[in-house]
């Protein structure tokens, strides 16, 4: 951008000249917003974190305000010759990567409210997969390529190639085939324990799994037991229902360690730490052959 000057140029000015951020940086997820302002040399100069955004609940309008409050919390950081001056920009350009801006239609409106906002003078609103791609690459001249995977409250993906060439994800849930992300994955596991809990389904009830396990999980604990005594680590076993030991289709076991004294600055000593691991470890390993025969 061009600046003019009155007067000789070559002068002193009175007033150093008023820096901005190079970047304002928008992380826009669905579960929270990070917002980060940085220096033309990478340097991080404010960060803010609020909550999540999603459009297609609350549309673009109360997302970009929702935003506008975290781009205020980081700007309210900012000290000496990078404060806000007369044109009310934040930073020299805006890079939003926002969460639900799935569909090219759908990043140009996004984009278009976020220019409204005056945050900088310029703009570019892309997907948030695309943030998860440029975190993986290198700082380097020439264009990054690979492929980035989103597994948040949903699902996405994108691919750029060497040449520039990008493919996406459809990422509208079921109707597009989309499945993989932290909702579907919560009710799908929520239909498969109520299942199991009153018998329709094929897998073991969440509370009496362990069940079938428990001799072989009493031998191990006895085997540990042993190898504690022979570092001569006081011990004592017992048999008791304890989540989430209970939920476990295998053998299992707690250790629960105590100082040998009352000093429990004991239990932060490298010392005790590796007899008590070596102790267990090899009273694992006492009974692998039996641990790894059980069905």
């Amino acid at each position: 951008m061009a600046e003019s000057f009155s007067g000789n140029p070559l002068l002193p000015r009175s007033q150093p000249r008023e820096l901005k951020p190079a970047v304002l940086a928008i992380d826009g997820g669905n579960s929270k917003t990070d917002v980060a302002l940085v220096a033309g040399d990478g340097t991080l100069l404010a960060s803010a974190r609020g909550p999540g955004i999603n459009a297609h609940d609350v549309g673009v309008d109360q997302t970009v305000l929702i935003l506008d409050a975290v781009v205020k919390q980081a700007a309210a950081q900012l000290t000496g010759r990078y404060r806000t001056d007369a044109t009310g920009w934040i930073a020299m350009h805006t890079v939003a990567c926002l969460a639900n801006a799935d569909l090219p239609e759908e990043e140009a409106e996004h984009a278009a409210a976020v220019q409204a906002q005056g945050w900088s003078p310029t703009a570019t609103v892309v997907n948030d997969t695309f943030a998860i791609l440029r975190s993986g690459l290198a700082d380097r001249a020439e264009p990054g390529w690979g492929v980035a995977v989103v597994c948040g409250a949903g699902i996405n993906a994108v691919g750029v190639a060497p040449d520039g060439r990008v493919t996406r994800y459809l990422a509208l849930g079921t109707i597009s085939g989309d499945w993989g992300g932290g909702y579907g994955l919560g009710l799908e596991v929520l239909w498969h324990a109520i299942r199991a809990e009153d018998g329709r389904g094929p897998f073991h009830a969440w509370t009496t799994a362990q069940s079938s396990s428990v001799p072989l999980s009493q031998a191990a604990a006895a085997s540990v037991a042993a190898e504690l005594r022979n570092q001569r680590v006081a011990v004592r076993t017992l048999t008791a229902p304890l989540r989430p030991l209970n939920n476990v289709v295998t053998a299992a076991i707690a250790v629960e360690v105590a100082p040998a004294g009352s000093d429990v600055s004991q239990l932060m000593s490298p010392d005790y730490q590796q007899v008590v691991a070596v102790a267990v470890a090899n009273g694992i390993a006492d009974i692998r052959a039996q641990l790894g025969a059980a069905p």
